[in-house]
């Protein structure tokens, strides 16, 4: 089998899967390709892909959210405390304030830099392509022309490693 893209008469693109075999025949070996359109499998894998990602993505949040929370209350109770001291900066409060909020920042740096060090290089020209399967059809069936003018070998994008 080879998955590959096709152009349907129209000049549409579509995801295709081939499947070959050979045989004999009295005249000599034959060669029988089965091609089939895989547009809409493609579809509902992103689109599942997709789904799965904002679950994850709520659950993480989720998550998250309860720890600021957690870090939030406790701020606000030795806020609290502190209104009450005339002598804020000497105080332990003044320092659990200070390793409260440096808390929140890191939580929040943290969480910016795994998201950036999952970055990876993505070829452009095949996201396109994939993109164009993935809502050609949809976009065709609601009326909307689009016309792609892609330039090939397009460089990758992604994140750019620190010297």
């Amino acid at each position: 089998m080879m998955q590959c893209n096709g152009f349907r008469e129209t000049g549409e693109l579509f995801l295709a899967n081939v499947w070959f075999s050979t045989y004999r025949t009295s005249t000599g070996p034959r060669l029988a390709a089965m091609v089939i359109d895989a547009s809409e499998d493609l579809r509902n894998r992103e689109e599942s892909a997709f789904n799965s990602l904002l679950s994850s993505s709520r659950i993480l949040l989720g998550a998250i959210s309860h720890e600021i929370c957690n870090i939030c209350g406790a701020i606000a109770i030795v806020h609290a405390n502190l209104a009450r001291n005339e002598k804020i900066s000497r105080t332990k409060d003044f320092e659990a304030l200070g390793t409260l909020v440096a808390a929140l920042e890191k939580l929040a740096a943290m969480n910016l830099r795994q998201a950036a060090s999952q970055a990876a290089n993505t070829d452009l020209n095949s996201l396109l392509e994939e993109l164009r399967i993935v809502i050609g059809l949809s976009l065709h069936g609601n009326g909307i022309e689009v016309r792609w003018h892609i330039r090939p070998g397009l460089p990758p994008v992604g994140r750019i490693a620190k010297v």
